[in-house]
């Protein structure tokens, strides 16, 4: 687990050279230590946001695993300050997952990403807002947007 020190110092490069290639981006430890940091105060900076497009937006899609570590700290972040970025990473990082060539979105990633709705109904409520605007850039995206998902949609946008 890298220290809080050493995810300073690595920020801070990132601010200098305004690139992660020093690292190896598979770094799970380096991952998992961002995440912490970013509950500890449940605010996302910019610099952070930087730092998890450059680790999630690797690979294209991004894998699971990773979007799973958003829809986490979407949640922890909810009702707190943060730069305006993190709304453009989480839309176009699950989007990416989300929506097959040509615009159309298969129902196992449907039913994954309605079990990830139902997982924030259950711990708050509600839908968070950036889980709306995730659902209406898909709606907008899309040809023939899943039932399951235009019903989150619909129910929880108001």
């Amino acid at each position: 687990m890298m220290s809080e020190v050493e995810l300073i110092l690595i920020k801070n490069l990132i601010e200098i050279t305004g690139d992660l290639i020093f690292m190896n981006k598979s770094d799970s430890n380096f991952l998992l230590a961002l995440y912490e940091e970013i509950l500890k105060d449940s605010t996302i900076d910019f610099n952070e946001i930087e730092i998890l497009r450059e680790m999630v937006c690797q690979d294209i899609p991004p894998i699971l695993e990773d979007l799973e570590l958003l829809f986490e700290i979407n949640l922890a972040i909810m009702n707190k300050p943060r730069d305006d970025m993190w709304r453009v990473l989480f839309i176009e990082s699950v989007s990416s997952y989300m929506i097959n060539k040509p615009s159309e979105i298969d129902i196992k990633k449907a039913h994954w990403l309605e079990a990830k709705l139902e997982g924030t109904i259950e711990k708050v409520q509600c839908l968070t807002p950036d889980e709306i605007a995730l659902l209406c850039a898909l709606k907008d995206q899309t040809q023939d947007f899943p039932v399951g998902l235009d019903f989150y949609l619909t129910k929880y946008s108001q």
